[in-house]
């Protein structure tokens, strides 16, 4: 199964659409901030607006530490690996790890056994972020695939505001 996501045009809290292969909007994100600067993310369905997952960062994490709860309930831990030159997450509730260029948006979802359960790739010539995400193993959960791939476009866009600061 392939999804597309794209930035929401003029999105100050990175808000994402995510399009089935004919075109039709299947899901929403929804980015904001909380009075500390932590960042939280509803993934939702788009029809009934049902909050399918909501990726909350940490407090106080070294690196970069997201947990997806799925109604109310903790199911993954999004964990960029410290002391890495390559960027790699470490995804603890499912045993995936998530390797490749990152920042190039060019990246997989692997299990255990190094079986690609997806791969996120940029989509040429757009203005706003917008990626291909083909699920190649049936029996993984979509939500836990897009929250995945919504952590690590929150690090992104960390890391770039960090840098335009230096």
């Amino acid at each position: 199964m392939k999804l597309y996501a794209k930035q929401q045009a003029f999105s100050w809290h990175r808000n994402f659409d995510f399009f089935d292969e004919d075109g039709e909007v299947v899901y929403i994100a929804n980015g904001r901030a909380d009075l500390l600067g932590r960042r939280k993310i509803s993934l939702m369905d788009s029809l009934h607006h049902e909050e399918l997952a909501l990726i909350k960062q940490q407090a106080a994490s070294f690196n970069t530490t997201m947990d997806v709860f799925v109604q109310g309930e903790q199911v993954l831990t999004v964990r960029k690996k410290a002391l890495s030159f390559i960027p790699v997450y470490l995804i603890e509730g499912e045993d995936w790890v998530v390797e490749g260029s990152i920042f190039a948006y060019d990246y997989t979802i692997k299990d255990s056994m190094d079986r690609v359960i997806a791969r996120i790739s940029k989509k040429l010539m757009s203005l706003n972020s917008a990626f291909e995400i083909d699920i190649q193993e049936p029996t993984a959960e979509v939500t836990y695939i897009l929250s995945i791939v919504l952590t690590i476009q929150l690090e992104m866009d960390r890391a770039a505001a960090a840098s335009t600061l230096i």
